[in-house]
């Protein structure tokens, strides 16, 4: 491994960029957290043929709703995109004029308590994603960070296990 070196300064803002995913094309999806708004959402960047990176825009407003949008997952092909809204994890499917389609809620991935960070295998087949069995998993977990101070920190999902399920479950959400 080579040493770790900042990506473009369009990426690595004093805000907070976290929980990337990167297409096929090499096309960068990232969550940012604006302390002083208070609020964060999904942003995407494009990688140039020539090697640079493009601006970075924010996904629209249904996907960055008032809800709020984190921990997005984007399809090798970019066909569709992932990403954790509330306690739950949506999919919006991009459509033959390049416009994202509503967001669904993958219900099937309600049978694990909260889950999220989603990740997809290299070829788009299985999605993996972290979540609790039990609601009370979940809860002693949360209890448990609380009370050492770092509720409002990402340390606090640590505690919970990996699943996998097939893509073919949420691909006929497709409308």
């Amino acid at each position: 491994w080579s040493s770790p070196k900042p990506l473009d300064l369009k990426l690595n803002t004093t805000e907070n960029e976290f929980v990337t995913s990167i297409s096929a094309r090499g096309n960068i999806y990232f969550y940012r957290w604006d302390d002083a708004k208070g609020a964060g959402g999904v942003f995407k960047v494009e990688h140039r043929k020539d090697g640079s990176l493009g601006e970075v825009v924010k996904l629209p407003e249904m996907i960055n709703d008032k809800a709020g949008s984190f921990a997005p997952t984007i399809s090798p092909d970019e066909s569709y995109l992932i990403f954790g809204k509330g306690t739950g994890i949506y999919v919006c499917f991009k459509n033959e004029n390049g416009q994202w389609s509503k967001p669904a809620k993958i219900k099937e991935l309600d049978a694990v308590v909260f889950p999220k960070f989603t990740g997809l295998s290299p070829d788009g087949k299985f999605l993996f994603f972290v979540g609790h069995k039990t609601p009370e998993k979940f809860r002693e977990s949360l209890m448990r960070n609380w009370d050492c101070g770092i509720f409002n920190r990402p340390a606090r999902w640590e505690r919970g296990d990996i699943y996998w399920i097939s893509s073919e479950v949420f691909k006929k959400l497709k409308h």
